[in-house]
């Protein structure tokens, strides 16, 4: 599909409705496994939460594909009008979680690395907030033009993901 089926007017249209920054959540499995992109939807004015996935992708998926996904799941973000109760909801409700077919959450958080892109204006952020006690509030990541090739997204979802298990198993493994 051509990067012309996709132009940057109707991603501004989206984050003009929602009043909020379209995002997109990946998870990208560490092994074996397919990656989960979910859209997000913003609810009870600024909480983020994913939606069902709008694409499992084979963890070996050509970038492009990755990048065409992501913006195609851009495009589905919306903001929920009415309150949610979301005291009621667990970890095992997450959308990626049950798409995943992880044995329990823990194993989910240990086996898949997930990445934010969020739209602003004129670019994209693509980052993943690395887990760990000594790091809080660190993130991993860079800025695209949003008017980026597919296969440029992609890669750089991949180089962000990567970049955060390296710093992760440095914080985790040495002193």
């Amino acid at each position: 599909m051509s990067r012309d089926s996709f132009p940057v007017p109707d991603l501004n249209r989206v984050a003009q409705l929602a009043k909020h920054n379209p995002r997109v959540t990946v998870h990208l499995p560490t092994g074996r496994g397919e990656m989960i992109v979910c859209p997000t939807a913003e609810a009870n004015g600024g909480l983020y939460i994913n939606q069902a996935p709008s694409a499992l992708l084979p963890n070996d998926a050509p970038s492009e594909i990755l990048g065409q996904s992501v913006w195609e799941a851009l495009l589905q973000f919306r903001s929920i009008p009415e309150p949610l109760n979301l005291r009621s909801s667990r970890k095992t409700d997450w959308p990626a979680y049950r798409a995943s077919g992880a044995k329990s959450v823990s194993q989910f958080e240990a086996t898949f690395v997930c990445v934010s892109v969020e739209a602003f204006p004129c670019t994209l952020r693509v980052e993943a907030d690395v887990l760990a006690t000594d790091a809080e509030g660190l993130f991993v990541g860079r800025y695209i033009s949003n008017a980026c090739e597919f296969e440029d997204l992609g890669e750089l979802i991949r180089m962000v993901a990567r970049g955060r298990r390296l710093l992760a198993e440095h914080l985790f493994f040495h002193d």
